[in-house]
Formats: C-alpha cells, sequence, structure tokens
C-alpha cells in the first residue's frame, strides 16, 4: 500500500530527463542551425577570485581588478556574438561592448560595489 504524499518515482520521466540532460551538454561548444548559418554556443562559470573556470572549454579569463574579469574566447567568432552574464546571488554582471575575441564582465552588489563572486554566462554567434 503506497504511503501518503510520497511521489512513486517514474523510471520513463527519468530517462526522458537523462536523455535531455545528454543532449543539453551535447550542444556545448556545438554548432547550431537556429536561423543563422554556423552559430557557436560556448557558455561557462567562472570564479572572479582567481580567477578561476569551474565549467566551461573554449576561453580562457584574467582578472582586471575585484570581480572584473575579461574572457577570451579560445578561437574567434566571425561575427561579435551575443553575450547574456549573470551572478550568483543578487549581484549583477554587466559587460561593455564584447567584441568577436573577449568580452569584459564586472559583477556588482544591488548597491553598484564591486564584489569577488562566481557568474555564468553564455555566448552565441557566428562561426
Amino acid at each position: 500500500m503506497p504511503v501518503p504524499n510520497q511521489i512513486t518515482p517514474d523510471p520513463a520521466v527519468d530517462r526522458n530527463f537523462r536523455s535531455l540532460q545528454d543532449q543539453i551538454t551535447a550542444l556545448q561548444n556545438t554548432r547550431v542551425n537556429a536561423g543563422e548559418p554556423n552559430l557557436t554556443v560556448i557558455r561557462g562559470r567562472l570564479s572572479t577570485t582567481t580567477p578561476t573556470i569551474l565549467h566551461g572549454t573554449g576561453f580562457t579569463v584574467v582578472r582586471n581588478g575585484v570581480g572584473d574579469v575579461t574572457v577570451t574566447f579560445t578561437t574567434a567568432f566571425t561575427g561579435v556574438p551575443a553575450i547574456t552574464a549573470t551572478g550568483d546571488a543578487s549581484e549583477t554582471a554587466i559587460y561593455p561592448v564584447p567584441t568577436t575575441t573577449t568580452f569584459r564582465v564586472v559583477t556588482l552588489t544591488s548597491a553598484g560595489a564591486a564584489l569577488e563572486s562566481t557568474l555564468n554566462f553564455i555566448a552565441i554567434g557566428p562561426a
């Protein structure tokens, strides 16, 4: 007899979830056809403190100052990529105009003070 309020795992859901995770992992640093030919996706997670790449490939990172890093792509995009970046917790990640090879991120508190943080980014652009 089932225990009240207990969720019974569904093997089919587990298989579908693992399949979806595998598909997302396969897209990292992969060219995708999304209406514009030969788009490249690069994503990463990094710490601004040391700086350290926590996840991702296809880029390097250098520290410019407190919470301020420059990310350099290993292989340049052929056009300027669209980039989104978010800091953990309540920080804001801002970035001046990116180029085909780099972008700069400064993590800030909600009051506007620079701080060390962990952040995530996604860059999508022409290969």
